[in-house]
């Protein structure tokens, strides 16, 4: 019989890297300090339709034994705008916050397309309650295409600093449902000969370059699909002065894999920062010590007064309890009673007699030749805005 070599690979101290590679590296996540603020990200991997099943729980729980402040999130796998309200990300994530808010976005150019609700990519962005309070604006890739969503954050004196997920698409031309097909398709259709690749870079790296000029810091959560410590992209975020906030932190450390199939101990998802960002701690969960997916979760405590510009204390404005959708015999009796009091008070004959009422006065308005002033046209002031696209799924 033939002999099989097994090769590990050693460190400097001549000590088996390899048996260690899968356990956490950098610093331990334990509870964060006094004056910082935890910023996770992870590729979560395919999420299922039903939030009461054991992965979406498994999910939701990470993000919070993890006392995040902010979760970031990407290749989620589902179109939101078919999944039923009951299952949207708000109600996974309600059991773990009192006053959070998420956005997400993911590709809205082929839902005719889909059977399902299952739609590779997207990213997403859910903020804690301490943040929440200081979010003044988000926005999503402009292209509809799901590639990465930002959210602002206000602290003293304007000071702003954007949180950024985003997902960059692997060379994955075989499979018709791949993230890189999908924006393949979507260029083609724009009549732009675009490889997906190196339009998501040259995207990216435009807006990054205005977020900059603007005098924004940042912080970014990319899965990159290639080395994030070498690669094009990489190079190009330290040009534009980034650095991976982990590894910058343990620069006497060699990071091992963040994806469990890769054997070359090449991380490719990393957490970029602008140099003004002070992070006290950082490091890497161990494969399956996050939420359940083939890829480590990213993690940095940076300092509050780098991230708002001041010390200020921690927010938490009074809301009241909400419904608990998760249990389906809850909502039943909550709907229950929600009809047995709108009869009890008259509600729906209430509001007949509200819309007679307002039937009668547009036709006297109609008589007395008014009735442009309740029909406007789109160029009048009085016209209704749209309804929102869906190409953003943003919960408050």
């Amino acid at each position: 019989t033939r002999t099989q070599r097994q090769y590990y690979q050693l460190n400097l101290y001549n000590e088996n890297q390899t048996l260690t590679d899968n356990e956490e590296w950098g610093d331990p996540q334990n509870a964060p300090g006094p004056g910082t603020i935890r910023l996770g990200f992870q590729n979560i991997g395919p999420q299922r339709e039903s939030s009461w099943s054991h992965h979406p729980k498994a999910t939701t729980m990470h993000i919070a034994a993890g006392c995040y402040d902010a979760f970031l999130f990407v290749d989620y796998g589902l179109h939101f705008g078919k999944v039923h309200p009951e299952h949207h990300w708000r109600e996974r994530v309600k059991p773990i916050f009192r006053n959070s808010s998420s956005v997400l976005a993911y590709n809205t150019h082929e839902s005719h397309l889909l059977t399902s609700p299952f739609q590779a990519g997207g990213s997403g962005i859910t903020l804690g309650d301490d943040l929440n309070s200081r979010r003044t604006d988000s926005g999503l890739d402009p292209t509809g295409l799901g590639r990465w969503t930002w959210v602002q954050i206000t602290g003293k004196s304007g000071f702003v600093t954007l949180l950024v997920s985003c997902y960059r698409p692997t060379n994955n031309r075989r499979d018709s449902g791949s993230v890189w097909n999908q924006h393949r398709r979507y260029f083609l259709g724009q009549g732009e000969n675009r490889e997906p690749i190196s339009a998501f870079d040259q995207d990216l790296l435009h807006t990054i370059q205005g977020w900059l000029e603007s005098g924004f810091h940042i912080v970014l959560g990319i899965d990159a699909n290639e080395d994030v410590r070498h690669g094009t992209l990489a190079r190009q975020f330290q040009a534009l002065g980034l650095q991976e906030g982990i590894m910058s932190h343990h620069k006497h450390l060699s990071p091992p894999a963040t994806q469990n199939r890769n054997k070359s101990r090449t991380p490719i998802d990393g957490i970029w920062v602008t140099r003004s960002l002070e992070i006290v701690k950082a490091g890497y969960t161990a494969f399956g010590g996050a939420c359940p997916s083939d890829h480590r979760a990213l993690w940095v405590d940076i300092t509050t007064a780098s991230l708002l510009g001041h010390h200020p204390p921690r927010l938490l404005q009074p809301v009241a309890h909400r419904l608990n959708s998760q249990d389906p015999r809850v909502w039943r009796r909550y709907c229950d009673q929600v009809s047995t009091q709108y009869e009890t008070h008259g509600i729906p004959s209430k509001l007949r007699h509200l819309q007679a009422m307002y039937r009668s006065y547009l036709e006297q308005a109609t008589h007395y030749g008014y009735s442009a002033y309740y029909h406007s046209s789109p160029g009048d002031s009085h016209h209704h805005t749209a309804p929102p696209s869906e190409n953003c799924y943003n919960t408050s």
